[in-house]
Formats: structure tokens, C-alpha cells, sequence
């Protein structure tokens, strides 16, 4: 496996908002975890490498990013409003 381990409880996730998608002819299995908080998590499940949350720069503005990146920061705004409404 690529990942393997738990998500623990405090970190809620919707399950009902949550799912995965395979891409077969790319090989790609994307997997979209929604939260139940809007917080950094050191890491993807416990076990995994961890990274300093308090390092991470969540003041950027979006233009200061690539555009791929811009892309998809976008992408789940427009997500997260779409779900809101």
C-alpha cells in the first residue's frame, strides 16, 4: 500500500461527503477526505511522516501561487460554496 494507517477521531471527517475516484488508464486513485474542521493535520493518517503545522502559511494570497496551484485552490472554494448552498 502507499498509505496505510487510521484517522483518528479528532480529526472528523464527513464520510458521506467523502470519496474516492480511479482513474485506471492512469493508474491514479485520488481519494477527497472532508472535514468536519477547517484545520491542518500533521499528517495524512497516523504513521505517516508529519509536518510542522505551525509552519504552514495559510495568510498567502492566492496570487502568489502557481497556477496549477491556483487551480485548485479555486476548485475547492468552489467546492466548499457549492456545498453551503
Amino acid at each position: 500500500p502507499i498509505i496505510e494507517g487510521e484517522i483518528p477521531e479528532s480529526w472528523s471527517v464527513n464520510p458521506t461527503e467523502s470519496f474516492w475516484t480511479w482513474e485506471k488508464d492512469k493508474g491514479i486513485l485520488t481519494v477527497s477526505l472532508d472535514k468536519k474542521e477547517e484545520t491542518w493535520w500533521p499528517s495524512v493518517v497516523v504513521g505517516e511522516p508529519e509536518i510542522d503545522t505551525q509552519l504552514v502559511d495559510s495568510t498567502r494570497h492566492i496570487s502568489e501561487y502557481d497556477d496549477k496551484t491556483q487551480a485548485t485552490i479555486r476548485k475547492i472554494v468552489h467546492d466548499q460554496n457549492q456545498k453551503r448552498s
